[in-house]
């Protein structure tokens, strides 16, 4: 384990516009829901990553299958998933760090929506190949779960050491 942090639904903010109704929800599968019902945009990365899986799972857990015209997968090129999601007006999973890490001007518009489910918390692992050892790997591992490493963590915003 390297850190833990959880995932928040960003979207369209402005002043008394919430078109599916879910600002200040705690649980992630009836705001996904709600998307759903309203056909509110929902930009999703599409790309395999751990937020994308995550994202998968809730729809799962809401029991819904996603589909376009509301649902589209976000452009590997050009654009992160944020500015993206502004351009578009539309909601999105991200992780609580990256959301804290972009610069204001690619989240201007948009909100955090949904947070604090414990179905939203993930944890960052580094895990070693098993087929080759190489000691460069050994030793950065070693790094990885030491306390230079915690103390990096421990300053990141939208991070946190695991627990000891």
């Amino acid at each position: 384990p390297l850190a833990s942090t959880d995932f928040l639904i960003a979207g369209p903010q402005q002043k008394g516009h919430d078109p599916a109704a879910i600002k200040g929800l705690r649980d992630a599968a009836v705001a996904l829901g709600r998307i759903a019902q309203a056909q509110v945009p929902f930009l999703t990365r599409a790309d395999g990553s751990g937020t994308h899986l995550a994202e998968q799972a809730l729809w799962r857990a809401a029991g819904i299958a996603p589909q376009t015209p509301w649902y589209r997968g976000a452009s590997a090129e050009g654009l992160g998933l944020l500015q993206q999601a502004r351009d578009a007006g539309a909601c999105t999973l991200v992780d609580r760090a990256s959301w804290l890490a972009a610069p204001v001007a690619a989240k201007a518009g948009l909100g955090v929506l949904v947070e604090g489910d414990p179905r939203l918390a993930t944890s960052v692992s580094v895990q070693r190949s098993f087929r080759t050892s190489h000691p460069a790997g050994k030793l950065f591992g070693r790094w990885l779960a030491g306390q230079a490493a915690r103390r990096i963590v421990a300053r990141s915003a939208g991070l946190r050491p695991p627990p000891r």
